[in-house]
Order: structure tokens, then sequence, then C-alpha cells
């Protein structure tokens, strides 16, 4: 017997939601159940694009409709927070764009109150479910390239200065660190399995305040070592390295996942992975569908510690740059 499709409803009709529905509507597991933004308007047009099935003037809508299995929240990052939880209130899976949350306190509440009520709760960490870092993993785990000693990772891009724009709007929680830096803190963290034992940063900043550029170092308790550029006035080469005492392994674009290349310690070429995915997102659209089924509440791939995690260096860092 067929499995009847997940429900998706969509909260907040931003350029990273449309994205979603793009992607969302080529998986045959899943349909578009409802959309949901603060005009009746704006949801009715977004609705008509992706043919969603329901358009909301109100997020309350969208939560109390039994046809939604899980809420994806494409907000901007300060509103996180108070959605999810109303989300989890009202019974429904979440899956949240990244950064998850803005301080360690909240993530902390949130995933407490998603225990408590028994909801499946994932951050839309999508560069974790990609095929190229799983299989990088692998690598790692079977010791191809011995223990890691040391890794980088840069995302940074070019915004034009403009207080229009909510990455330079401190209301909006705009700033190199939350929108780009989310990036390589949870790829780092994710590719040592545990938080450093020592940090230090250095960053520049804005007219009006923000972060716009930031280089982080960490160390974890083996002596490893991983340096993390991020930042929203800069391009920088996007490839990350991951190095071992036996080799190294070079992820191509890691935001995207297109190629990782195994190397031996002679710097030879041994092993390349490629994925072919039109775009990415659908892997962690599949991955939650699969949680969803499965009645799971937490993701193998993004567990709940690490985005607890990710929110506390992001307070270390914030208290750092405001002495």
């Amino acid at each position: 017997m067929e499995q009847k499709k997940v429900g998706f409803g969509i909260i907040g009709l931003g350029l990273i939601s449309n994205r979603f529905a793009s992607v969302l509507n080529t998986c045959d597991r899943a349909r578009l159940a409802a959309v949901a933004a603060r005009s009746q308007e704006r949801a009715d047009a977004f609705a008509k694009e992706h043919q969603a099935e329901k358009a909301y003037g109100s997020y309350q809508e969208l939560m109390e409709d039994p046809a939604v299995d899980i809420v994806y929240i494409g907000l901007t990052h300060n509103f996180h927070y108070e959605v999810a939880k109303q989300c989890i209130l009202h019974g429904k899976a979440v899956l949240c764009e990244k950064p998850f949350f803005l301080t360690k306190a909240e993530a902390e509440e949130v995933i407490s109150l998603a225990r408590e009520n028994k909801v499946l709760l994932m951050e839309a960490m999508w560069t974790r479910c990609l095929p190229v870092t799983l299989k990088t993993k692998e690598w790692i785990r079977q010791g191809k390239i011995g223990s890691v000693k040391y890794m980088d990772a840069q995302f940074s891009f070019h915004v034009k200065y403009d207080l229009k724009n909510r990455l330079y709007n401190p209301d909006l929680a705009g700033g190199a660190l939350y929108d780009a830096g989310v990036y390589p803190l949870e790829y780092a963290t994710g590719i040592m399995e545990r938080l450093p034992v020592a940090m230090q940063s250095m960053h520049t900043s804005t007219p009006n305040g923000l972060d716009s550029f930031d280089v982080i170092t960490m160390q974890f308790a083996d002596g490893a070592i991983a340096s993390l550029v991020c930042g929203i006035s800069l391009n920088t080469n996007l490839d990350a390295g991951i190095y071992g005492p036996d080799g190294h392994i070079i992820v191509r674009d890691f935001i995207r996942g297109k190629q990782c290349e195994l190397y031996d310690d002679e710097n030879n070429l041994i092993e390349t992975f490629t994925e072919t995915a039109e775009d990415g997102f659908i892997y962690q659209i599949e991955h939650i569908i699969d949680l969803y089924r499965s009645g799971k509440l937490e993701s193998p791939y993004i567990p709940h510690k690490d985005t607890i995690d990710c929110a506390g260096l992001f307070d270390q860092l914030q208290a750092d740059w405001s002495k």
C-alpha cells in the first residue's frame, strides 16, 4: 500500500522559501499543503507560483491546519525562536532555517519544549545531509587520512552595504556570523564531532556595528585545529580542507557539496566522489520525511546537541566582540 504524502507547510515566504518550495515539489513523497505570510495577498501569490494547496494570511492558521505535518520556517533569524515554540505547541514537526537560534538559552528552551511534547525538531543545516558530507565523514571514520589534525572552511560572499538589506539590519539579526558563520561553525563541529576547548577570533565591522568579516580559530582537546572564515563583505574560496598524517580530503564548495577528493600523504589523488542532484535541498527534505515517518524526534545528522552547541559558540563570540 502506497504511503500518504507528507504535508509540508511553509511559514515565511522569502527567497529561501521559494527555493525550498521548488525543491519540495520535486519530491514524490511530499506535498505542499499550505503556505503562510503576514499578508493574504503575498501568501496567495506564493501559493499560485508553487502550487500550494492552501494559502493563509496568518501563521496561526497554518499551525492549526490538520493537513500540515511538518512546518518549514523560512523567516529571518530573529523570528525562529518564537514561531518554532508556537509550532511545537500545535504539535507540528519543525524544520527551521539555520541558524535555528541566536543564543544557547533559546536553543535549550525550545529543544526541551519539543522533547516534552514529543515533536520532531530539526535545524535545516542541509549541508550535513549531502552525500558528499556523508562520504567525507565515512573516509574519516575509516581512517583514510588518519586522525584529523587540521581543517579549514570558508563561507564569505559580498553584498553591498545597504541598511535596507536584512544582512545589515541589527533588528533582523544581521551580520556575517549568523548568516554565513553558521555554515563553517557547524561544518567544523560536525567533522570533529565535538566542541573546541579553545577559540579565538578577529572580525571587521560594518558602519552600524555588525560583524562583516570574521576569522575564527578553534583548538580541540587532542590538539587538532580548525581555521574558519565567514563574511558578507568579501568573496572567498568555498572549498574545505581536512588534513591528517596519512592524507587529506578536499571538499569542493563545501556549502553545496558536489564533489570530495581523497589524497594520500604525498598529495596523490586516490578517490573522487561526485554527486549530481540539481539542488542539495532535496536531501534534507527526504531525511526529515524519513524521520517523521519513523516517529523519530531528532536527526542523527543534525542532533539537538549540535544546534545547542553552535548557539553557545555564537554566545561566546558575541561576548568576546562586545568587550
